[in-house]
């Protein structure tokens, strides 16, 4: 005959099968709550540590550029920050990359104009204050009355019109060549044109 023994249903709990509460829910000790990003409040609740934010799935906390942070993973891994690294106990982005304007991403820096962006930030790093986003287009653009030109935006200025270096000065023949250079703060035309009709024309060798 078999004998069976019975075990008090109490005894299968163990300290293994705790789930970890999640951000907002209960909790007593900061071991409680679900990821190291996180901490006990006042012995009540999970919250995410200053500077992170919490994912809607409440099981997570997302690194905010700024925030403090011990290694790295505390900022692109655990912290679900990507192209970010921890220095001097920061998260910072990465070279190439600018935060967000409310800093929970890091954005690649456009190398050249025309290239996509998703805030203006992003151009302005590159290409100066006269660049911005186009949210039409999702580009890099230069402003009104600005032009690209040696990697910038720069006014775009006329014959005639005061200026500070070459590349300001706007007026190109049927070839794409420039027929301006700035002269004494003028854009001017340059050597090889004469000024006619309110343009350069090319001066012809006989």
């Amino acid at each position: 005959m078999t004998s069976m023994v019975l075990t008090d249903s109490s005894q299968l709990t163990s300290d293994s099968q705790h789930l970890a509460a999640k951000i907002q829910e209960a909790c007593s000790y900061d071991k409680d709550c679900v990821t190291d990003l996180t901490f006990c409040k006042d012995q009540r609740t999970c919250m995410c540590k200053p500077g992170y934010e919490p994912l809607a799935s409440k099981d997570g906390c997302q690194a905010t550029e700024g925030a403090q942070c011990d290694t790295d993973n505390d900022c692109s891994g655990l912290g679900n920050l990507a192209n970010s690294e921890c220095k001097q106990n920061l998260c910072k982005c990465r070279d190439t990359f600018v935060p967000s304007s409310n800093k929970s991403l890091c954005l690649a820096i456009p190398l050249t104009i025309q290239e996509p962006c998703e805030e203006t930030l992003q151009c302005t790093e590159s290409f100066g204050y006269t660049s911005f986003c186009d949210q039409s287009q999702h580009v890099c653009s230069c402003t009104a009355n600005n032009h690209f030109a040696n990697g910038k935006c720069v006014v775009s200025v006329t014959l005639r019109g005061a200026c500070e270096e070459n590349i300001q000065c706007l007026l190109y023949d049927a070839n794409n060549q420039t027929m301006l250079e700035c002269i004494n703060s003028v854009c001017a035309c340059k050597d090889g044109y004469k000024e006619e009709n309110n343009s350069c024309g090319k001066l012809v060798t006989l």
